[in-house]
């Protein structure tokens, strides 16, 4: 694809302001910009908003180039797999899931602590881009979030990329067609992550 169709580029720099507008309908909630690390679940939202909006953008800033186009595809699943733990932590109608948003937080917090933690054992000293010392600190991190999720009561090991998949497919069987779209865009997009 390139940005000869004035169309095609009219519509990617409208993507590009997409967040934008995102914002203006967030304000309108009366939310406090500035929130404690420790407000479940809304501090956890606010971590998939990061990682999904810096994806998207992402993939549209690749689009533009006929070059760098195929790769926006690996952005997807990112996008994806903020969009079903924020699902599942939100409990969408008529999608229902047992405990509070908060409890629900905690698991997909777990997971993603876990997942640092887990890649930053695998990595030498010399692939750090910090102090080797950021290890202890993730570390305590996984411990202080493994405390409060078991104080919830939950058994699981925090939510992780097996549990994207079922959620979108949960919320397609629920919601319908749009999202069962989506349950195929994120198979084809893990079949290709795992083929490259």
């Amino acid at each position: 694809m390139s940005r000869s169709s004035p169309d095609v580029g009219e519509a990617l720099d409208a993507a590009v302001r997409l967040p934008d507008q995102f914002d203006s309908l967030k304000s309108r909630l009366g939310k406090d910009l500035l929130m404690r690390w420790d407000d479940y679940p809304d501090v956890t939202l606010h971590k998939l908003e990061i990682l999904a909006r810096s994806a998207y953008l992402a993939g549209v800033y690749l689009i533009h180039n006929s070059h760098t186009a195929y790769r926006a595809e690996d952005l997807v699943r990112a996008v994806l797999e903020c969009l079903a733990h924020s699902t599942y932590i939100a409990s969408l109608p008529p999608l229902s899931y047992r405990r509070t948003p908060a409890d629900r937080a905690l698991c997909v917090e777990l997971g993603m602590v876990k997942g640092l933690n887990d890649l930053l054992k695998k990595l030498p000293n010399d692939a750090l881009m910090q102090d080797p010392a950021v290890r202890t600190v993730v570390a305590a991190d996984e411990q202080a979030i493994k405390t409060l999720h078991n104080a919830t009561g939950c058994k699981c090991t925090g939510r992780d990329d097996g549990n994207v998949a079922p959620t979108l497919k949960d919320a397609a069987t629920a919601i319908g067609p749009p999202w069962r779209t989506l349950v195929g865009v994120y198979a084809s997009s893990s079949t290709f992550i795992r083929l490259c």
